[in-house]
C-alpha cells in the first residue's frame, strides 16, 4: 500500500473468516435478538480478513480498499466514511463522559 506522506498512524485489526453453512433464519426473541433456530458454520483460523485504519493529518479522507486507494465519490468511500465518522462521534461522547466522571468524583476526606 502506498501511503500518503502526511500519514501518521496505522491500526490493524485480524480476525479469521466464518461459512455458515446452515444460517439461522428469523427471531424466536426479538427483543435479545435470539434466532428462531440454529445454525451450522465453521472458522477458518488460516484464512483472515484484515482491516487496516491509518490517521492523516490534513481535511480530506483518504480510503484504501484491497490496498486501492478509492475516489472520494466511491460508494465504497462513502460509506465507509460515514461509518468512520459514527464512529468518532461515539468514541468522543464516550471519552467526555469519562472525563466527566473523572473530574465531578467525589472527594476523599483526608484520613
Amino acid at each position: 500500500m502506498n501511503l500518503p506522506d502526511n500519514f501518521n498512524f496505522l491500526v490493524r485489526a485480524e480476525a479469521p473468516s466464518n461459512i455458515a453453512f446452515i444460517k439461522y433464519w428469523g427471531k424466536s426473541d426479538s427483543l435479545v435478538n435470539w434466532p428462531a433456530n440454529d445454525s451450522l458454520s465453521m472458522t477458518l483460523q488460516n484464512c483472515r480478513s484484515i482491516t487496516d485504519v491509518g490517521i492523516v493529518s490534513g481535511d480530506s479522507p483518504i480510503i484504501f480498499f484491497d490496498g486501492k486507494k478509492l475516489d472520494p465519490g466511491d460508494k465504497r468511500a462513502e460509506k465507509i466514511q460515514l461509518f468512520l465518522i459514527e464512529h468518532k462521534k461515539r468514541s468522543l461522547k464516550i471519552y467526555r463522559d469519562a472525563q466527566k466522571k473523572t473530574t465531578e468524583a467525589p472527594q476523599q476526606p483526608p484520613n
